[in-house]
């Protein structure tokens, strides 16, 4: 029973027995483009964020005695690199974290010493970063559109079994199983690529230190799908 229930979603060449590798080589289909696209927009968006990264920015921190400038330090490589060399003290402080704009450092400065960030290299906004990520979804709905077309005309040769499928009670038999399959893949690419969309955000954000964020984080839909935007 199951199993004719299973096969009233497949075209001509699905039908029956005989169509137990059509039905197979469908469903293998749909999930190597599932595949295609999880491992494509993961390489491309994880890529750029490792490219991204907070090691690879530049900046410049300002130390400062009693809230007066004494020094300033420049640099691109990974801010858990500074050290800092103070005139009276020639002692290393190794970044630790940053709060606001202040370098906290994991050893206690002498008294009324202090270090402020001045510039730091802002993150690339998430919306380049998913810049053509889901290309491949387009080539989903070309697909799922060929597929639709191909299935109405498998009813017409070459067996001709469209006049079959106009004697059914059921008018709807023809078109469920002309757009099941198709529409099923497709909806199932969309799902993927919406919680792909929630992972990638949520790593953005947790890999990007907060002082690095665009001061307004945006994402375009539109975007995710081409490249050339």
């Amino acid at each position: 029973m199951k199993r004719r229930i299973f096969e009233r979603w497949f075209a001509a060449p699905g039908m029956g027995e005989a169509g137990e590798g059509a039905r197979k080589t469908q469903i293998r289909v749909i999930i190597l483009l599932l595949a295609a696209i999880a491992l494509s927009s993961a390489v491309l968006f994880m890529g750029r964020l490792i490219k991204d990264k907070d090691g690879e920015c530049e900046w410049t921190v300002e130390v400062r005695k009693k809230g007066v400038p004494v020094d300033t330090y420049r640099g691109n490589y990974n801010l858990s690199s500074l050290v800092i060399y103070l005139d009276e003290v020639e002692a290393g402080y190794c970044y630790k974290e940053i709060d606001g704009r202040e370098v906290i450092l994991d050893r206690e400065l002498p008294k009324d010493y202090s270090v402020i960030l001045l510039t730091i290299d802002r993150a690339t906004d998430f919306s380049v970063m998913m810049r053509g990520v889901y290309v491949l979804l387009p080539v989903c709905l070309a697909l799922a559109i060929a597929a639709v077309i191909i299935n109405y005309r498998s009813f017409y040769r070459p067996t001709r079994s469209i006049y079959v499928m106009r004697r059914l009670r059921d008018g709807g038999e023809l078109h469920r199983r002309c757009l099941t399959i198709p529409l099923v893949g497709l909806i199932a690419a969309v799902i993927l690529c919406v919680v792909l969309t929630v992972v990638y955000y949520k790593l953005y954000f947790r890999e990007t230190m907060p002082v690095r964020l665009p001061n307004k984080v945006t994402f375009n839909v539109w975007r995710t799908l081409v490249w050339w935007s």
